[in-house]
């Protein structure tokens, strides 16, 4: 009895290790299916289908297709014994019925179909591997969206212009929110209980232009009314004037003295740095904290 309980508790951290897709593809090697057989079930190729026993090896530890089955049957025991037995005769593919569509027409809906699904499987194994590289390899990803941050902040302030004191504000609330959110989830991502998405590390990178865009609303709309905007920060000023031209046309003139620029590259590094170790710094003593009042 308990040498059975053994077994299925195997079989179960071996199939926790795989995918929903990997689980579909081994389910279906174990009831006798080829490759072939495999990509035309799950409308995938059959180049696809290699790439998930791939996978399935390199998680189970494994080099053949021979060794997956024998694997998964003794750590299933006798109740896997059957499905293993199936045969491995191609089976007969039912001919659909598209009524009057040419067979043509089947063909190549057929194709797209596949070619639809294959690359939507790739996109979602391409983000799935970005996402697992960024989760270990965090403190280099970390390293490289202050430094990306920094680049851009810096782009933003010298190179594009801000003109009004709202937007370096919401620039340094998207850059202090990103960065304490890093630190605060730090120690779930690393032990796996925080899924990281790429998208969201795409947003991350691309939040701070949100003040930039911000910053070009406030100039088209609201410095009309107002005239004359001006802005005099460390080692910076900006000032941005609407005037009228000779033919009556609406003029906007723009003007920026900058006497710091390192200030404007490594301030916002920085700043980020110290949020996210303050995140970090925090969510460990929680931590211990709850730890010390349980015990």
């Amino acid at each position: 009895m308990e040498t059975n309980q053994k077994t299925n508790d195997n079989l179960q951290i071996n199939q926790s290790k795989l995918s929903p897709r990997e689980t579909e593809v081994v389910d279906l090697v174990l009831r006798g299916k080829s490759n072939k057989q495999i990509a035309f079930q799950l409308g995938i190729t059959e180049r696809t289908v290699e790439f998930h026993l791939k996978n399935v090896y390199a998680k189970l530890g494994i080099g053949s297709r021979m060794e997956l089955a024998v694997k998964l049957w003794k750590s299933a025991g006798d109740g896997a014994e059957g499905t293993l037995r199936e045969s491995t005769v191609v089976e007969d593919v039912e001919i659909a019925q598209n009524g009057n569509q040419p067979m043509w027409a089947a063909s190549v809906k057929r194709m797209l179909s596949v070619i639809k699904k294959e690359f939507a499987m790739t996109m979602k194994t391409i983000l799935s591997d970005l996402g697992n590289t960024i989760q270990k390899n965090l403190f280099a990803f970390s390293l490289f969206y202050f430094i990306a941050a920094g680049l851009t902040t810096h782009y933003l302030i010298v190179g594009f212009g801000l003109y009004f004191l709202p937007s370096y504000l919401l620039l340094g609330l998207v850059l202090g929110v990103s960065s304490l959110y890093l630190g605060l989830r730090w120690q779930g991502i690393k032990a796996g209980e925080v899924q990281i998405r790429p998208v969201w590390a795409a947003g991350f990178l691309a939040l701070p232009f949100l003040a930039g865009l911000f910053d070009l609303t406030l100039l088209a709309t609201l410095a009309k009314f107002m005239g004359e905007v001006t802005v005099n920060l460390i080692g910076l000023s900006s000032q941005a004037v609407w005037t009228v031209a000779d033919n009556g046309s609406p003029l906007l003139s723009l003007n920026r003295s900058i006497t710091l620029d390192d200030i404007w590259l490594y301030g916002p590094m920085l700043y980020m740095s110290l949020l996210a170790l303050m995140g970090y710094f925090y969510t460990g003593r929680s931590q211990q904290r709850r730890q010390t009042e349980s015990a």
